[in-house]
């Protein structure tokens, strides 16, 4: 059998697979071949259980002192693995092996692949009672014995070592003395100590840092909203600049309409100017004319002023005649208008077709009363 340390022989080891087949419920029902008994001297077996039972206390003292320390809270699964293994066995099992005071490894005689299993407990005068020697003894029982039945080889199991250096070295001799007990746990305690300072400094650096961090974002969005602000001033003076740019084109481009149109103005103000002396006689140019010329030119200034003359006369008729057609009855068409209704006062009616109206015909209220009026033409017909 090879040597195995207590954490191989460990119950939940996932690279070994010694216990898988195990049952504490199977029964070989093939004929039993008695093997010699296997036994341990009692003065073995007592000074190995004291020296466990001596070191078991000083850690469990030790490690109830350092409960509180960030490092104590960081133990590996390691260390939990005898208090895995003893509640893997159910209670019947513990009352089972616990109170049976000898076993004896019984193995099956007929070879074959698969192996059979089988554990018996026979009283003994002297029972390991560390989990390792125990779990040595059944998995003993457990693995077929060559043909030359050799005995049972056992080897010193190593304590089992945790990773921490705030951990007791459990290998050292046991400490009697309390000058010793409280110098381990003064320099344990330092040793925390240290490691809180330490990981209170860095939790302060942490969090410098996240403050620092936060100014620098705050700083960053700041950078980012002139940034946009900026573009945006830069959009509007580019959208500015384009629109003085095109009022400056049209702006030039109506200068040069306007002297265009200043200069045919001044051209046409020069033409009639001079038209207007040459009409008026002030001009030079009527001095060289011929006679027949200028009588031309009064004959031409004669029909001009007849046909002002005319035009004036037409505009005055046109201007009789509507004036008549206002004074005309409305009705009739035919009689001047004589008579003011009441209460809206319109004077749109004949003597005649007064009398036959009950209502305005312009805004078709009711004729209260009728004045005569005594007007030019008021009791003449338009055609006489």
């Amino acid at each position: 059998m090879a040597n195995r340390s207590e954490d191989e022989w460990s119950l939940v080891s996932d690279n070994e697979e010694v216990l898988s087949d195990v049952s504490f419920d199977e029964i070989d029902p093939e004929p039993e071949v008695h093997v010699p008994e296997v036994t341990v001297s009692k003065t073995e077996v007592s000074a190995r259980i004291g020296n466990e039972v001596d070191a078991e206390e000083e850690k469990a003292d030790v490690l109830s002192l350092l409960a509180d320390t960030i490092i104590s809270s960081e133990r590996s699964v390691e260390g939990y693995s005898r208090e895995i293994r003893v509640s893997l066995l159910s209670p019947a099992h513990q009352e089972w092996i616990l109170g049976s005071s000898r076993c004896s490894p019984q193995i099956s005689t007929i070879d074959s692949p698969e192996r059979n299993v089988k554990l018996a407990f026979i009283e003994s005068d002297v029972r390991p009672k560390s989990f390792p020697d125990r779990l040595r003894v059944i998995t003993a029982a457990m693995r077929p014995l060559p043909q030359t039945e050799e005995p049972p080889k056992y080897t010193e199991v190593t304590p089992f070592k945790q990773n921490q250096s705030t951990q007791v070295d459990f290998d050292a001799p046991p400490v009697k003395s309390h000058e010793n007990r409280a110098t381990l746990l003064r320099d344990a305690l330092d040793r925390s100590m240290t490691l809180t300072n330490q990981l209170r400094a860095k939790s302060q650096d942490s969090e410098r840092l996240s403050l620092r961090i936060a100014e620098l974002e705050s700083v960053i969005v700041q950078t980012e909203q002139k940034t946009r602000r900026h573009a945006m001033v830069i959009k509007m003076n580019e959208r500015s600049l384009t629109l003085a740019k095109q009022q400056a084109k049209l702006s030039v481009e109506y200068q040069d309409n306007l002297k265009a149109i200043a200069d045919s103005l001044r051209r046409e103000n020069s033409q009639l100017t001079a038209q207007n002396a040459a009409l008026r006689g002030e001009d030079e140019a009527l001095a060289v004319r011929s006679l027949a010329d200028l009588e031309e030119l009064e004959t031409m200034l004669a029909r001009g002023v007849k046909s002002v003359r005319a035009a004036l006369r037409a505009k005055y008729r046109a201007a009789i005649e509507k004036q008549r057609e206002n004074d005309l009855c409305v009705v009739c068409f035919e009689k001047p208008v004589s008579v003011v209704l009441l209460p809206c006062r319109h004077q749109v009616l004949c003597a005649s077709c007064a009398v036959r109206m009950t209502t305005c015909p312009i805004d078709r209220k009711d004729i209260q009363d009728k004045v005569l009026t005594y007007g030019l033409n008021a009791y003449t017909t338009s055609s006489s």
